[in-house]
């Protein structure tokens, strides 16, 4: 009883992403948008696509196990696996709005640019890792592939991580090229998601 009362709670908090962290969708469009007419970029366009329909594919499958529509591959111990990924999947997204919140501010977007009046964050965990709501993007994905275990959803999570992965690389070097000071922070701060490791 307790494994499904968990998995309904990772689902809430998956969903108060799309509902809260990236406004019901309508930054994810706006980005898009912006990133095509403004900077032209088609490729980060069908990246963002990409990533969403994945998140999207995350999404249902949460719900439908939830449901108890769709089961889950069973292994020995796979409840207490299952409960953890979903505590994991809860810590990470909580984390991640207090990271964007206390720290970010303003200055977080869905698209990677520059806000107006741009600053260097280098606080809290900004000190450790350049980019920490990355870092726990990884952790909410192997919570939820965890706790939400078909093979559908592993290869949606694994796109997604692999994607921000990806995202550090494009981000970094953007930054560094667009924003002044940026690649004095990139010295000061070595780490990228892992501390002492990359």
């Amino acid at each position: 009883m307790i494994v499904p009362a968990f998995r309904w709670l990772a689902f809430a908090a998956f969903l108060s992403l799309l509902l809260v962290y990236f406004k019901g969708g309508t930054t994810l469009v706006k980005d898009i948008r912006r990133s095509v007419e403004i900077a032209g970029n088609y490729s980060y366009a069908v990246f963002s696509i990409i990533m969403a329909l994945a998140g999207a594919v995350i999404l249902t499958t949460q719900f439908l196990v939830c449901m108890d529509i769709i089961r889950t591959y069973a292994w020995p111990g796979s409840g207490w696996v299952a409960a953890a990924g979903a505590i994991l999947e809860i810590a990470g997204i909580l984390a991640a709005y207090r990271v964007r919140g206390r720290y970010l501010g303003r200055f977080w977007s869905g698209n990677v640019e520059i806000q107006p009046d741009h600053q260097i964050v280098e606080s809290g965990p900004y000190r450790i890792i350049r980019h920490p709501i990355y870092t726990l993007t990884l952790i909410i994905y192997s919570g939820v592939a965890s706790a939400f275990a078909v093979w559908w959803i592993w290869l949606a999570c694994g796109t997604l991580m692999a994607g921000y992965i990806l995202l550090t690389e494009y981000e970094d070097a953007y930054l560094t090229e667009n924003l002044p000071g940026y690649s004095d922070y990139r010295n000061r701060t070595k780490w990228k998601l892992l501390p002492g490791i990359w």
